[in-house]
């Protein structure tokens, strides 16, 4: 027992000894001995709490590293850091006779603003012995004035239809008791919403009531009973397919409804004060279990007849950005009452349904010796080079790319902006081409309160010749705009829809831009641009959630070999059965899989459980035909007790729960391209999650799902 003990303490003594020290002690598990043969690392560098940071905006920045040693009791007795522009000494500490290794602050000459700097650490030891390694920092954009000549850009949207005479046409059910078709739309909270109502009043009613909302406010411009002109009441409404017509020319809008658009009745004429442009179409509803309707075949014909833009739902797609309560449901598109309270709207633009995108083509004058770009949003971002994502590269060739730009700040203080050395992207003597895409993000999405209005963009190249000459490109009334991005709807509460269909040669050199609109000025934000602080968002890779093993069976039965929490599963599963009354029942289920390796067919739902929550997104390879459309939505847990309603489920066991997600629909959306395999995540949003459920509109082949981490923890490797 003694002896135990004295082993214990001796254990003991040894970990004391290093942490007092400062200096971390070999493990004694490695296959380095503990004698002590006078091995001394230095690690982990880094200048403002980064490794090898570009763009810092301090001027004056903290040096800091660590130091590793296989000698009991080693400690640091002196430190000297040398800075360099080049081959010129910046600051020269000199010898310190100091253990500190933390928060040692720069103390020499003013230093340049988009300058790269090397700075040499030499560390003595407690017998004398020294060591030396070496770390870079570059600047940023140094004082207020860094983006003066850079101005914030949004896309002008002026290329909405003011077609002032036109018609729209559409089949509806009335689900419930009450939905509302929308147009003359500049945004959701400028527009018309003709609603078919069945309960505002007592008797039985069929009601249409006009509103109007300006500036997020709402107006009734009336209310009529149509219920004569229809043979009809209310409740006799309800669940019948019918067509509306909502026919307007300059200021007067009628209203005709039918069984069939051959049998269509006028059942009101208004005229409104001014004339109404065609501009939006979409729908609204409101947090209430009483509004839900169905649409399909949606036609609008111009003053002359043509047809400028239809959709029957046949392809799967939705199309509408904000259609978090939409679905492909019986051929129609089903349009639910959000959870939670507030209001949904769904908004499409005739044309199309695509987000900004910006772009601004170059020509480098003479021969490049470096290219330093700087950008920023009102929304969260990505840029691009000729096509290619701009990220950092590393000397190995790796990119690291950074997620979520420009992050969350309090958004109209303060943005930050991202630096990236971009020489490596960019043609020597040929076109080149730098575009954005920008999101809502934390600035206009329904995360973000009332911070803004519209989407910007913020962006500064310096482009360095070897001849000393510099030129400079930023953001300004150059720039050309275009609802063009393939992501048609992306929000931090409710997810991303892209659609893999839509031509992305606008970010290629040789893109004919003669049709894109010319940007405007956006002066919403006027608080302070600075550089990142602290560690980028990225995936870690060494985070990523993934299946192991397969296991197949049919029905509610069969056998399964045991596998560990750290397995993924995914769950094919048609309908639920159990249901009543008081419960939704259990989920059908039809296959598993350990792998996420399978096929899932229309009416099929996936489910996929990654093992734990965590904060990030589902990325998936897959092949299926054009124009297929799937859906994933995120849970964190999964509904249990046959879905007993009692207990707060909201759905049929073993499906996934997502009331406790309120309003956010946390839904991602993805139509195919076609033609082979294609890779997908999202990038404009995140969700927090275990499990995900995906649904098709065709016959799909997952070849691959895993889940992304995104965070900004740094990982655990070592810079030595």
């Amino acid at each position: 027992m003694k002896k135990f003990i004295s082993l214990f303490l001796a254990v003991v003594l040894l970990i004391t000894s290093g942490i007092l020290t400062g200096c971390k002690i070999k493990d004694p598990n490695s296959d380095t001995d503990q004698k002590g043969d006078g091995k001394m690392t230095l690690y982990d560098l880094r200048t403002d709490d980064l490794r090898d940071p570009v763009g810092i905006d301090s001027e004056t920045p903290d040096f800091s590293w660590k130091m590793e040693s296989d000698v009991i009791g080693q400690k640091q007795t002196a430190y000297r850091i040398v800075v360099k522009n080049g081959d010129a000494t910046v600051w020269d500490s000199g010898k310190v006779e100091s253990s500190d290794s933390v928060d040692i602050r720069y103390a020499g000459e003013t230093l340049e603003s988009s300058t790269e700097y090397k700075w040499q650490l030499t560390v003595w030891d407690k017998d004398g012995k020294e060591k030396s390694t070496s770390a870079t920092f570059e600047t940023g954009l140094y004082g207020n004035k860094a983006f003066s000549d850079a101005k914030w850009i949004s896309c002008d949207d002026s290329s909405l239809p003011e077609d002032t005479t036109y018609t729209i046409d559409f089949d509806f059910v009335l689900d419930k008791s009450s939905t509302g078709f929308c147009f003359g739309a500049t945004d959701a909270n400028n527009l018309f919403m003709w609603q078919i109502n069945t309960v505002e009043v007592a008797g039985d009613p069929l009601l249409l009531r006009p509103h109007i909302k300006t500036g997020g406010s709402w107006s009734v411009l009336g209310q009529y009973d149509i219920s004569g002109a229809l043979g009809m009441s209310g409740s006799q409404f309800i669940g019948k397919k019918m067509h509306e017509r909502i026919s307007v020319d300059g200021k007067k809008i009628e209203t005709y409804i039918g069984t069939s658009e051959s049998s269509l009745v006028l059942v009101n004429s208004y005229t409104y004060s001014s004339k109404v442009p065609l501009n939006l179409i979409g729908f609204r509803h409101h947090a209430d279990s009483a509004e839900a309707g169905s649409y399909d075949n949606i036609v609008i014909k111009n003053k002359d007849g043509e047809i400028i833009y239809s959709n029957d739902f046949s392809s799967g797609d939705i199309g509408f950005s904000g259609s978090s309560y939409a679905e492909i449901s019986g051929g129609m598109l089903k349009v639910s009452a959000p959870s939670g309270s507030g209001e949904q709207t769904a908004l499409q633009i005739p044309e199309n349904n695509c987000l900004p995108a910006y772009r601004k083509s170059f020509t480098p004058a003479k021969k490049l010796v470096s290219a330093k770009l700087y950008t920023s949003a009102l929304g969260v971002y990505e840029s691009y080079i000729n096509g290619q994502r701009v990220g950092r590269k590393y000397a190995d060739e790796t990119i690291e790319y950074h997620e979520l730009k420009p992050g969350f700040t309090e958004a109209s203080d303060r943005k930050f902006y991202n630096s990236y050395d971009v020489t490596w992207m960019i043609g020597a003597g040929s076109e080149n081409v730098l575009s954005a895409v920008v999101t809502s993000g934390w600035w206009s999405g329904r995360v973000a309160a009332s911070y803004g209005k519209e989407t910007a963009y913020l962006a500064k190249m310096i482009l360095k010749y070897s001849d000393g000459s510099e030129e400079v490109i930023v953001t300004d009334k150059s720039w050309k705009a275009a609802k063009a991005s393939a992501v048609s709807a992306a929000d931090i509460f409710d997810g991303e829809s892209y659609d893999a269909r839509v031509d992305q040669s606008w970010m290629l050199p040789g893109f004919d831009d003669s049709e894109w609109s010319a940007v405007k000025l956006n002066r919403e934000f006027s608080g302070e641009i600075c550089s990142w602080v602290g560690s980028y968002i990225t995936v870690r890779d060494d985070l990523e959630r993934s299946a192991q093993s397969v296991t197949i069976y049919n029905g509610a039965t069969g056998s399964s070999s045991a596998r560990s929490e750290e397995h993924t599963s995914v769950t094919i599963y048609n309908g639920a059965t159990g249901s009543s009354s008081a419960r939704y029942g259990k989920i059908k289920v039809t296959a598993t899989y350990d792998k996420p390796v399978f096929t899932l067919k229309p009416g099929e739902t996936a489910l996929i459980d990654f093992g734990q929550n965590f904060a990030g997104w589902e990325a998936f390879t897959l092949s299926g035909a054009a124009g297929t459309v799937i859906t994933i939505e995120h849970g964190e847990i999964l509904n249990d007790n046959n879905g007993e309603k009692s207990r707060g489920n909201d759905g049929p066991g073993g499906s996934i729960y997502n009331a406790n997600y309120r309003s956010a629909a946390a839904t991602t959306k993805y139509t195919l391209r076609g033609g082979g395999d294609e890779s997908y995540h999202p990038s404009f949003t995140f969700y927090g999650f275990r499990y995900i459920e995906i649904t098709t509109t065709a016959e799909v082949t997952f070849k691959r799902v895993v889940g992304q981490v995104v965070t900004s923890v740094e990982d655990r490797k070592s810079v030595v």
